[in-house]
């Protein structure tokens, strides 16, 4: 039938009546014929359509098509495979016993279907359209490119498959450079210093014994570095003759090499070597590589920029040092640590133990970042999302896990180190969440935010980690005399994360009600700080503090901090707390002490520990003096000037291996107060009372009598001396600044003063309590 002629524009009239309209102007036939009045609008009702949008239609139903051809091949399939009819008329089903013959030539012709050609073509497509796999294998190793980036399109050829390394190391051990420990190791061979600094006076021997001990002490911790396998790499390289291009490895790189350095030679006995400006040398060094090694990346070279950051923070340049692990962490998402490779080793493309590599940065990627938020107190850079759960944490049960620790006065037994490792991350996922919820009470305020139902879930999620420690792991009494460095660290780690979570509540106002349940904060932070100590000491009586990693020192100081806030306590009530007071002096002192023997090593422990002596000596000495016409005469010399302060400047701290202080029990005539209880009262189990009033009671510190002024008489807390806790009003008064955007701190009101009874309050008080809040806060984030 033929199409009827139609006007391209109908008029008002015919538009509105829906009828045909022959187009004709000023007035159509229609409107003339009938008489109406015949009006034309300004356009079209009908727009015009573009080539454009035609197209995408078109290619619209392209799609639908193919999807409607895919999706009936896929049903014809399982009509075959099921030996099912479906949709089939009533008429064919009466018939289906009696088939058509062949030679019905009405029947539609049978489409077959190449399902292996659909899958490979959907394949090419989503290739180039929507890639799902960000990962590209090049000569290189894995790099991760997203999306938009053109050069995930790249060719890319499979990883060499390659036999266990730890199965060579031990079939080969030649093959590895050894440490020369005295047993005259002779490898001639190697050249050991080629790629280090030759103005530096460091001989083979002392270069041998500091990297070991950085290897026991300073990257056992998080796993920093695989020693084993950074010696076979090292073998590998440095045997490499200088007119060959050495090969490229995963566990060692001549960056790395000497950000090593600039970190193990803290721990060397030779003036020439140790002294700040070789170390820096060896930094200077290994920045030299910064460009050539990061423009076609290794995983050494995240592990380099990790430790180049260590050397800035151990030298008190955190900026720096934020700086360097800052590009660590890009570099490891430039190399897509953290996405799982399950699926390339199943097909072939890389090893698995180039997978273990990668989850083993990752890991210790995440460990250091999670550390450093600690430290400086803002955001992380590594991503912690859920999907992380499926990167499993290696080498542990593995022969790296039984290679032995040795130690001059202990038995050999083997490491645990990547057990250790392993129990770390889960540890630091924790303390995530952790910060989290402070980080939320720092912005909302306490009453808003929290109470003690999240931070007690936070409190058994540490101790759910603890009791579900492995014994390979955990420190108990029977191996805590001889326990390993990673082990004690992580100990302490696991108390630091409970000062972190409890100290922001640490002065709360407790309620007059006995029968309230409140979370004891301040107990809780004194036990925390009180373990933190007795591992210091046992690490100090072991290995000396001279070899410590960096994070001991952001343990430590955050004890110091509870022993001061202590302190400051003691002194602030209506009636000092005189044993109370001499305990936690006594403990700050020596947190200070120790700071000091690390300062040895590192210049950051001696900043901090200066931090923690000057806040000890003006707050603690300066209310000391106000209250001095209320307190004996006995105690009053100690407060007439800062300078009576016993002295805890570096000269007169030394690093010896002497036995530690021991702690005197709680005095026999010990009486306590009539609300003892509800102050000593321990929801989650954790202290005696024994443990909590007699800990720190230094006799050799603390003087018997005071008859040269010097010392402190001794005292028992009887009714003359109760400890009554401050009334503080306001419950924000720490670490209400913590983690603001963009750095800045909103400085508190603090509110610390005594009982309401108390008639002399010293409105001056005011602006040094102020001074204390904003000083107390810094040694957990420098």
């Amino acid at each position: 039938m033929r199409r009827g002629n139609y006007a391209p524009r109908a008029c008002n009239h015919c538009r509105r009546r829906k009828t045909k309209c022959d187009g004709g102007q000023p007035v159509c036939a229609r409107c003339a014929a009938a008489g109406h009045e015949c009006t034309w609008g300004p356009e079209s009702a009908r727009k015009p359509t573009t080539k454009s949008y035609v197209d995408s239609l078109r290619n619209m139903v392209e799609v639908l098509k193919k999807r409607i051809f895919v999706l009936e091949s896929q049903l014809e399939a399982f009509k075959r495979a099921s030996n099912h009819v479906y949709g089939m008329p009533t008429n064919d089903l009466l018939q289906i016993d009696n088939p058509k013959s062949s030679q019905d030539v009405n029947d539609p012709p049978v489409v077959t279907v190449n399902e292996e050609e659909v899958k490979q073509e959907d394949s090419d497509i989503e290739q180039l359209c929507a890639p799902t796999e960000h990962l590209r294998l090049d000569e290189e190793g894995l790099q991760f490119y997203g999306p938009t980036s053109i050069f995930r399109l790249a060719p890319q050829d499979a990883s060499p498959q390659q036999a266990s390394r730890f199965q060579q190391l031990a079939e080969n051990q030649a093959g590895s450079y050894v440490l020369s420990r005295g047993e005259g190791t002779d490898q001639s061979d190697i050249d050991w210093s080629r790629h280090l600094p030759s103005d530096v006076a460091l001989t083979r021997p002392e270069h041998d014994r500091i990297l070991d001990l950085c290897f026991r002490f300073f990257t056992s911790w998080c796993l920093r570095v695989v020693p084993e396998l950074f010696l076979h790499d090292m073998c590998r390289s440095l045997s490499t003759p200088r007119n060959q291009t050495p090969p490229k490895t995963a566990h060692y790189s001549p960056m790395l090499h000497n950000a090593l350095l600039s970190v193990a030679t803290a721990f060397s006995d030779v003036p020439e070597v140790k002294n700040t400006e070789a170390r820096r040398k060896f930094a200077i060094k290994a920045k030299d590589r910064l460009e050539e090694e990061c423009e076609r990346p290794n995983l050494s070279v995240i592990l380099a920029l990790s430790i180049l950051s260590n050397f800035h923070s151990s030298q008190g340049e955190q900026t720096l040092g934020y700086m360097y692990f800052g590009i660590s962490a890009r570099m490891s998402q430039a190399l897509g640590l953290g996405f799982d490779c399950k699926p390339w080793v199943a097909k072939g493309l890389i090893s698995e133990d180039n997978m273990n590599d990668r989850n083993w940065v990752y890991w210790t990627t995440f460990c250091q970042d999670t550390t450093w938020s600690l430290y400086v107190g803002r955001d992380f850079c590594v991503s912690s999302s859920s999907d992380r759960q499926r990167i499993h944490v290696p080498f542990v049960d593995s022969a790296l896990d039984k290679f032995m620790w040795d130690w001059p006065g202990q038995s050999p037994r083997p490491n645990y180190i990547p057990s250790t490792f392993a129990a770390t991350c889960d540890l630091l996922q924790i303390a995530r969440q952790i910060l989290d919820v402070v980080s939320n009470f720092s912005r909302l305020g306490l009453r808003q935010a929290l109470d003690d139902y999240h931070i007690g879930q936070m409190d058994l999620k540490l101790h759910t980690w603890k009791n579900n420690l492995s014994p390979e792991v955990d420190v108990s009494k029977l191996t805590f005399g001889s326990a390993m460095p990673h082990q004690l660290m992580l100990q302490m780690t696991y108390h630091w994360l409970s000062i972190v979570l409890h100290r922001p509540f640490y002065r709360k106002k407790r309620s007059v009600d006995e029968r309230v349940f409140e979370v004891d904060h301040m107990k809780l932070c004194d036990k925390a700080a009180h373990d933190i100590m007795d591992l210091a000491t046992k690490w100090r009586d072991l290995y000396t503090l001279r070899y410590v990693p960096i994070t001991f020192i952001q343990v430590v100081s955050a004890a110091g901090t509870i022993f001061v806030l202590s302190a400051v306590q003691a002194v602030s009530g209506a009636r000092l707390a005189r044993t109370a007071h001499q305990n936690s002096y006594a403990n700050a002192e020596k947190t200070i002490r120790y700071l000091h023997e690390v300062g040895q090593s590192f210049q950051s422990a001696r900043n901090i520990g200066d931090i923690l002596d000057n806040l000890l000596k003006e707050q603690v000495g300066a209310r000391l003096s106000r209250r001095s016409g209320l307190m004996p005469s006995s105690l009053s010399p100690q407060t007439k000037a800062r300078d009576s302060f016993p002295d805890h400047s570096p000269a007169t701290s030394t690093a010896s291996m002497s036995p530690p202080e021991q702690y005197a029990p709680a005095p026999s005539g010990l009486a306590l107060p009539s609300d003892h209880n509800m102050y000593v009262q321990d929801p989650f189990n954790l202290i005696s009372e024994q443990q909590y009033y007699g800990y720190g009671d230094l006799s050799q510190n603390i003087a018997s009598s005071s008859s040269n002024g010097t010392g402190y008489p001794p005292a028992t807390m009887g009714a003359q001396a109760q400890f009554y806790p401050p009334d503080l009003g306001a419950p924000n008064i720490l670490g209400m600044d913590m983690w603001m955007p963009g750095g800045e701190q909103i400085p508190n009101a603090p509110y610390m003063r005594g009982s309401p009874e108390r008639m002399d309050f010293d409105p001056e008080a005011m602006a040094m309590d102020e001074q204390l809040l904003q000083i107390i806060r810094q040694p957990l984030y420098y």
